[in-house]
């Protein structure tokens, strides 16, 4: 799984989660985190993504789909799993060609 792929998966899970597309600053911040989770556990970055990926479908299935209550259970402890779901939670429809697929 490479960057780009990863990216795609990003935005489509926080779609999936919150109607909306998340913004390519709100992407990069997440990636960015994937990578330093992939690199300081030497992991790949298909792993991280897996693990941050079961982490918040875990943490949305026990609060019902509650983004912000999911939030707050990982608020400081999980950069990459805070941002993905501050991204479900509070992110804008982002801007560029991609805004306009909508939903």
């Amino acid at each position: 799984m490479d960057e780009h792929t990863t990216r795609r998966a990003l935005s489509d899970f926080v779609l999936r989660q919150s109607g909306r597309r998340a913004s390519n600053t709100t992407l990069d911040c997440i990636l960015d985190e994937i990578k330093a989770a992939a690199l300081a556990r030497r992991i790949t970055l298909a792993q991280a993504w897996a693990a941050l990926l079961a982490t918040a479908e875990r943490l949305l299935d026990v609060h019902g789909g509650d983004a912000v209550a999911a939030l707050q259970e990982v608020a400081g402890k999980a950069p990459a799993t805070e941002l993905l779901l501050w991204a479900c939670a509070h992110e804008p429809l982002a801007d560029g060609p991609r805004a306009a697929q909508g939903p």
